[in-house]
Formats: structure tokens, C-alpha cells, sequence
């Protein structure tokens, strides 16, 4: 990880804030993001409201239709108990005033005609829908709920936030160095997340999954050599679609590089372990030695990186200097060979800047 956890805590405020207003801006509203503006959940629903209101409209016609058409057929089945006559002349005649009869459509897409006998005149009350035809209006509801459910999918979608690896630390750190010749024993990874829960989160270099709501793992060494482990987490969202974010960390394992003045013409592993020191992975380097106490400006690598191909003071090249080879042992009990670099000349200057390239 190359930022800071300052910078990333900082961060994280300003996308706390942006979140904020996404989720309580008004209905008006959209918001400025690095990926351009995004919508209040507000305005999304107000949206979506517009979009259901037209659609429920539908819906309730067809509903409507379907639920008059049923309640039709209900009614004309416990008004059909009279009977079912041929014509509407043999249904004036088997029934007497202010009773019903029916008689068959000639309508494909009707089934019966409810009439009234009133005082021997047939008075029209109802058609009745064929089996086709209530087919049809269900159909009809069933598309309708079908285009709400594809709207709703639609807005969840939308409003999916995927799972996001937010930091992932090793031993409380963004990585972890330690000095060539140290074992291990252990590390603790830790992380954090926001958006949703994922359906999974697993490690690699075999450690495999991690249970779901679990936020930190042990991993038991030893570890002598540099190694790095990557945290994913994976959803699906509401769509179907596969997300997944990753992370990694990394153990360090480093040698080091010494410098210092040092009044004597020979360094053993004692003398170099005193000097000042960092842990690099490569030679060149620029020092400001301070010889005001009188002594021989030193710089100790290790011998794996090459001799140096130029060494300059004050920016100019120089070349009065020894270099040797010789067995280091770090302060892990480690050996191997260094270069050990020297001035020939005694120093006393407080500021004197040699590049090592």
C-alpha cells in the first residue's frame, strides 16, 4: 500500500460525507463524484415512484378488468341457477317476472347472456367473458407484474453498493520489514470493509477462505524470506453480477546499508552494526557525512549489490577511496558478505556530500 492511513482516513471522510449526501440529499438533487454526478436515493425514488405510479395505473386497469371479470362470472353462475335456455324466447317462458336467464353468446370471446325477465320483456343485464378471454386479461397481469418486478431489479441495482476492501494491514502496519536473518513466528492481518456484506472472503498462499463477518486472521510461520498475501472478498449483486475487490500485504524480509565516520582505517561486524543504517534494497544512496570530529567517511553494503559505478563529492567524481570485501554478521546473526567503502584521507569538514550511485 502506498498511501498513508492518515491519507486514507482523510479520504474516507470525504466519501463519508459524499455517501451522506447521496443518501439524505433531496429529491432535486444529484451529487459531484470523481466519477461524475450520482443521484440522491431521494431523486432515484422519486423516479421510480413516477415510473410505479404508471405502471400501478396499468396494473390496476388490468387487475380491474381481471377482478370485474371474475366477480362478472361468480355472479352469473349463482344467477345462472335458473337455467340455461336455447333462445331468449324459451327463457321468457320458463321463468317468471324479475327472474334470470341466460342464453348462449354468439360473441367467440363470450360465454352467456344474463337476462332479466321483467314482466315478460328480456332486459340485457350481463355478458359473461369465455375461458379465452379471462386468459388473456391474467396474461395481461402477469406481463404487467413481470415489467414492476424488472423495475424493481432495476432500482436495487442501482442502489448495490459492492463490498470494498477500505485497508488490510499486517501486525497493525501497512507492511512489515524485518532484518535478513529473523524468523517469523507469525503475522495478523486485519482489514476493513464497507458497502455490503460479501458472500465470501478468502486469503491466499493456501491459507484459503475466511468466514464471512470475520475482520482479521493469524498465520502461523515460521517466515525467513519476503512473502505477500492478497484479501478478496466477493458478492453477487441483485443483477446476478460477480464483484469482487482485493487487497495485499506484504512481509518484508531486508538487508541493510551502513554509513558513518568511523578514525579508524578497518570496521569489524561490531563497528559496522554502530553506524547509521536503513533497510534498502539496492547501492546507490547519498550521504551527508559530518567529519567535524575528525575521522574516515564509511559506506557498507551488501556485496550481492556490485561495486558502485561512481562515486561523486560536492558533485564531482571521486576516486580516493578503498573498497574491500568482507564477512558481516547483522544483528539477527545473519552472515554474508558486504562491501565496506573508505575515504583514504582523513576528514574534519561537518557537511561533506558523497553520491554513491
Amino acid at each position: 500500500m502506498t498511501e498513508s492511513l492518515s491519507s486514507r482516513v482523510a479520504q474516507f471522510e470525504i466519501d463519508i460525507e459524499i455517501a451522506h449526501q447521496i443518501v439524505h440529499g433531496t429529491a432535486e438533487e444529484s451529487v459531484d463524484t470523481e466519477g461524475g454526478q450520482v443521484r440522491t436515493f431521494a431523486k432515484i425514488q422519486a423516479e421510480y415512484d413516477a415510473q410505479m405510479v404508471q405502471s400501478e395505473t396499468h396494473q390496476n386497469r388490468v387487475a380491474a378488468e381481471a377482478a370485474a371479470g371474475a366477480a362478472t362470472v361468480a355472479r352469473d353462475e349463482a344467477q345462472l341457477a335458473a337455467g340455461i335456455f336455447p333462445t331468449i324466447a324459451a327463457g321468457l317462458a320458463a321463468t317468471v317476472g324479475d327472474e334470470f336467464f341466460s342464453v348462449p353468446s354468439a360473441e367467440s370471446d363470450e360465454y352467456l347472456i344474463l337476462y332479466l325477465n321483467s314482466a315478460g320483456a328480456a332486459i340485457e343485464q350481463k355478458r359473461s367473458a369465455a375461458a379465452g378471454r379471462i386468459a388473456a386479461l391474467e396474461a395481461r397481469t402477469g406481463a404487467a407484474e413481470s415489467d414492476i418486478d424488472g423495475l424493481q431489479l432495476q432500482v436495487a441495482e442501482l442502489l448495490y453498493v459492492p463490498p470494498a476492501i477500505d485497508a488490510l494491514l499486517i501486525d497493525g502496519a501497512a507492511s512489515l520489514t524485518v532484518e535478513m536473518g529473523t524468523s517469523v513466528a507469525s503475522v495478523s492481518l486485519s482489514w476493513t470493509l464497507s458497502g455490503s456484506e460479501p458472500e465470501s472472503q478468502s486469503i491466499d498462499q493456501g491459507v484459503g477462505g475466511v468466514p464471512v463477518g470475520t475482520t482479521s486472521k493469524v498465520i502461523d510461520g515460521p517466515f525467513t524470506a519476503s512473502r505477500t498475501w492478497a484479501l478478496t472478498v466477493a458478492d453477487t449483486s441483485p443483477a446476478g453480477n460477480p464483484k469482487q475487490d482485493s487487497a495485499a500485504v506484504s512481509l518484508n524480509v531486508r538487508q541493510k546499508r551502513y554509513w558513518g565516520v568511523v578514525d579508524a582505517l578497518s570496521l569489524d561486524s561490531a563497528d559496522i552494526l554502530a553506524l547509521a543504517s536503513e533497510f534498502a534494497t539496492g547501492r546507490p544512496k547519498t550521504v551527508a557525512y559530518d567529519a567535524s570530529a575528525g575521522g574516515y567517511p564509511y559506506y557498507c553494503y551488501p556485496a550481492a549489490w556490485g561495486a558502485p559505478s561512481s562515486v561523486k563529492v560536492g558533485g564531482l567524481a571521486f576516486s580516493d577511496y578503498s573498497i574491500t570485501t568482507q564477512s558481516f554478521v547483522n544483528a539477527s546473526g545473519y552472515a554474508e558478505d558486504y562491501v565496506v567503502i573508505r575515504f583514504n584521507v582523513r576528514q574534519t569538514g561537518s557537511n561533506i556530500e558523497v553520491q554513491f550511485a
